[in-house]
């Protein structure tokens, strides 16, 4: 059994300092190294489960919670001014709790919504026609920036309208108290597009 392919799904729950509840799915390959291929033919399957257990002990990626000014530099930093900055960091605080592995339950069509933006599957699937070009594995990583790519991707075409977490709890509310006390700072590149827009308008 060991030496088959194996995708397990963990849950966890851990509590965010709000003290709500945000539940974790992380899939790990189980797949046995080469070198453990001759052993594992001759396991019972519960050794072979066991020693599974341990593979995945070893590749779980536990997720990382980030504070709003940390989602704040990545937009900013991505061209994002900041009324729209302040609005991205209010999606994730209430989309995701800031958590970078965040995995919403199941919807009745069987999609999900993926990390900190709680982008769904159909925009980042192989070859949905939605796709925003970047792989759902890329939405759980630590560094936000190919999620915050995509969800920037989104918003263009359809607005924050994209997610019910943002008309639920940001759309009637002053979201700039959310970067207050981020110290946001344009790079070189970021200066010379608002000086060359600046000069286009005069």
């Amino acid at each position: 059994m060991l030496c088959s392919h194996y995708n397990w799904l963990f849950h966890l729950e851990i509590f965010t300092k709000d003290k709500s509840a945000i539940t974790l799915s992380v899939i790990t390959d189980l797949s046995p190294p080469k070198a453990t291929e001759s052993l594992c033919r001759n396991m019972s399957p519960l050794r072979g489960l066991l020693v599974a257990l341990l593979f995945a002990q070893a590749t779980v990626s536990y997720s990382k919670i980030l504070n709003q000014c940390e989602v704040a530099d990545v937009m900013f930093k991505l061209g994002q001014k900041k009324a729209i900055v302040s609005k991205w960091v209010c999606l994730a605080k209430f989309a995701s709790g800031f958590n970078t592995q965040a995995l919403s339950p199941a919807y009745k069509d069987g999609s999900y919504d993926f990390g900190i933006f709680q982008i769904n599957d159909k925009y980042c699937r192989l070859g949905s026609t939605n796709s925003c070009g970047v792989p759902c594995t890329d939405l759980v990583k630590e560094d936000i920036t190919q999620s915050a790519k995509c969800a920037i991707k989104i918003y263009q075409k359809q607005g924050f309208k994209a997610w019910p977490a943002f008309g639920n709890n940001c759309q009637a509310i002053d979201t700039s108290r959310f970067i207050v006390k981020c110290s946001l700072k344009a790079t070189l590149l970021q200066r010379g597009f608002y000086l060359n827009f600046s000069d286009e308008e005069e």
